[in-house]
C-alpha cells in the first residue's frame, strides 16, 4: 500500500486555520513573531463595536480590556509596509510595558522612535506582502526586552472593561 505524501507546513497551516473559527474581529492569522500570533482584524468593527480609539494595531499592554494576552492585532485597512512597521511597534511597546516596567506612554514613545528607523529600512525594500520575518529580524537587537525583568508591568494606556 502506498503512503500518501506528507503535507507541507503551509498546507497544514491553511487547513488548521480553516478548521478553527476565528472569533470577530479577527479576520485571519498573519503568522507568528517571537511566538506571538499576529492577527489581521477588522479595524472598522473594533472602532464601531469596541473602541473608537483603535487605530493601526494593538496589544494586551495597550488595550488589556479587549486584546487577549499574547496577541498582536493589526488593522486590515493598512498596506504591507504599514502592517510590518505596526507589528514591530506593537511588540516593542508590549515588551517594554509588560517586562520593562514602563508605563504605556513612555513605551509608546520608544516604540515610535524605533518604528521611524525601521520604516526607513522598509522603504528601501518596499515589501509587497506582510513578511513577518522582517519584523523578527528588526527585533533581534531588542530581544532582551522580551524577557521578564522582575519589574512590575507599567500602566496601560487605559483599561476598557473586558466583556
Amino acid at each position: 500500500m502506498k503512503k500518501a505524501p506528507a503535507k507541507s507546513h503551509a498546507v497544514l497551516e491553511r487547513e488548521i486555520e480553516t478548521a478553527l473559527k476565528l472569533e470577530p474581529p479577527r479576520i485571519r492569522r498573519l503568522g507568528y513573531v517571537t511566538g506571538l500570533p499576529v492577527y489581521l482584524v477588522s479595524g472598522e468593527q473594533v472602532r464601531n463595536q469596541i473602541d473608537i480609539d483603535f487605530t493601526q494595531g494593538g496589544n494586551e499592554a495597550a488595550y488589556p480590556g479587549y486584546v487577549p494576552p499574547g496577541e498582536i492585532w493589526i488593522d486590515d485597512a493598512m498596506h504591507a509596509l504599514d502592517r510590518i512597521a505596526t507589528v514591530f511597534h506593537e511588540i516593542v511597546e508590549r515588551n517594554l510595558v509588560l517586562y520593562g516596567g514602563m508605563d504605556y506612554d513612555d513605551a509608546h514613545d520608544v516604540a515610535c522612535k524605533r518604528e521611524i528607523e525601521f520604516r526607513k529600512k522598509l522603504r528601501q525594500q518596499r515589501p509587497a506582502s506582510t513578511d513577518l520575518r522582517l519584523v523578527t529580524a528588526a527585533l533581534r537587537p531588542y530581544r532582551d526586552e522580551a524577557n521578564p525583568s522582575g519589574k512590575r508591568p507599567g500602566k496601560p494606556s487605559r483599561t476598557i472593561a473586558a466583556k
